[in-house]
């Protein structure tokens, strides 16, 4: 049989009370035997104090005076010797080491210990093995000190034998009282069950809410559940609900990567395929120009895989990067140069703007430039024939700022955030014949994000466009 979570606490509630009667139950058999005795009008004459004390002076230690008592002692009667709230000596055994006390009223108490024997009558109202103990009060006592050098070494006592005590009765448990502790006991029991039951109820309902939604969800929806309390509870609630929002939009992002990679697929695939049929069935010629045209929609799908391949890493886990001191100014030039021959194809001219000395940054070398290429890249792309762009660095006081300039034709405003999505387009069919896969600026976010830097981009239409991103200094 499976136990649920509130049947545990309900058991462990019921586990607690149960012992707890158990405790009280066992402690309420301890039995006490009480017996009050006056002793009789005529008493014996006491044994001579002066033998004892010399006795005591003597040896120093009441130890042996016990054989000493009993031959001074009346047969009917126990002569016993208190000293430090304890029977020193006895003329019977059974009342050795037995605490002693005695009151203002001059009231003598002994309390037997429990190895002691039994009395006759207690033996008989109580079960072998049950733990007892038996107090003896003697009223009307006067004992005598036994003065040794000055100091009284104890008091002697005379009290009656056993065998003329009256017959000790043990009291009986109180029924009164056990029925009123059971009752009460039944009623508190109660209240702490109905109270674990309510607790119970309280704790488990959010978890089955929790645990019906996770078996309810699906790829199209996922159920939300109410967060109610501000406990543990209600902060795994909340948890339960982010986290289907961020399954949510990371299953509508999956689903438009896919559509989005099939729609770029699709054209160039395309066009290969018809370009190798119209060879093959001898209606075009495989000429220079017609097998370029299949080698650039070849390159374009190259490039896309690669491009994917990128964000995928990226996706994946954090890209392997190392962070080293760099300097940003000796990189910018060095991707500069590597597009000379581009620029001056289509006689743009690529300015560089940066303070001296140069400005150390925290990246990865490989990286960042693989980021200033994407940049570059488009600002050729998009710029204006025979304009300019430029490459402006500017330290801060937590790291550098490196922006791409460019003259062209810019974007709105409403398109900075979705410039950087997978496979964002301001213009479709403009980017599409240049080569572009719509994945770049993606790749670049991911990069400088993953560096610790930030990435975005401003320029309104027909004043071209600024892409930047910063890098943390490498002295912060």
């Amino acid at each position: 049989m499976r136990f649920g979570l509130g049947a545990r606490i309900v058991a462990t509630i019921a586990g607690i009370l149960l012992a707890t009667l158990a405790a009280i139950e066992s402690g309420s058999t301890h039995l006490e035997t009480r017996i009050v005795a006056a002793p009789a009008a005529a008493q014996p004459a006491m044994p001579a104090v002066a033998e004892l004390a010399g006795w005591f002076a003597a040896r120093h230690s009441w130890v042996g005076a016990d054989a000493r008592l009993a031959r001074l002692s009346h047969p009917l009667y126990v002569s016993v010797v208190v000293s430090g709230g304890r029977v020193r000596a006895a003329s019977q055994p059974r009342f050795d080491g037995a605490v002693a006390t005695v009151d203002s009223g001059g009231t003598l108490s002994l309390s037997l210990p429990p190895s002691a024997p039994s009395m006759p009558s207690a033996r008989s109202a109580a079960s072998a093995g049950e733990p007892r103990s038996e107090e003896l009060k003697f009223t009307g006592l006067a004992g005598r000190p036994i003065v040794v050098n000055g100091t009284v070494a104890g008091r002697l006592y005379v009290i009656p034998s056993p065998s003329l005590l009256p017959r000790a009765i043990p009291s009986p448990p109180d029924a009164a009282f056990r029925r009123r502790f059971m009752v009460v006991f039944l009623l508190v029991s109660a209240f702490a069950l109905l109270v674990a039951i309510l607790l119970a109820t309280y704790i488990v309902k959010p978890i089955r809410e929790l645990t019906v939604a996770a078996q309810t969800a699906s790829s199209a929806a996922l159920p939300r559940v109410p967060a109610r309390a501000g406990d543990e509870i209600g902060d795994l609630a909340r948890a339960f609900n982010a986290l289907g929002e961020r399954l949510m939009r990371s299953e509508a992002a999956r689903r438009d990567l896919v559509s989005d990679v099939a729609h770029e697929l699709r054209t160039p695939l395309t066009n290969v395929r018809c370009a190798l049929e119209a060879f093959q069935d001898g209606i075009d010629e495989p000429s220079p120009q017609a097998l370029r045209a299949v080698l650039a929609d070849v390159l374009l799908l190259q490039r896309l895989v690669t491009d994917l391949h990128e964000l995928s890493i990226g996706d994946s886990a954090s890209p392997s990067l190392e962070r080293v001191p760099t300097d940003i100014l000796g990189e910018v030039r060095s991707a500069v140069a590597a597009f000379g021959d581009r620029a001056l194809a289509r006689n743009v001219r690529i300015e560089v703007v940066a303070p001296e000395p140069a400005q150390l940054v925290a990246c990865d070398p490989a990286r960042v430039r693989q980021v200033l290429h994407n940049l570059l890249e488009n600002a050729l792309r998009y710029g204006r024939p025979g304009g300019c762009v430029a490459v402006e660095i500017t330290p801060g006081r937590q790291g550098v700022r490196v922006a791409v300039k460019d003259d062209g034709d810019g974007f709105a405003a409403s398109d900075e955030a979705p410039i950087f999505e997978r496979f964002h387009r301001l213009d479709a069919s403009r980017s599409r014949s240049t080569g572009g896969s719509g994945l770049g600026l993606a790749i670049a976010k991911q990069l400088i994000e993953t560096q610790g830097g930030r990435i975005g981009a401003s320029g309104g239409s027909g004043r071209g466009a600024t892409v930047w991103f910063t890098l943390p200094s490498a002295l912060a």
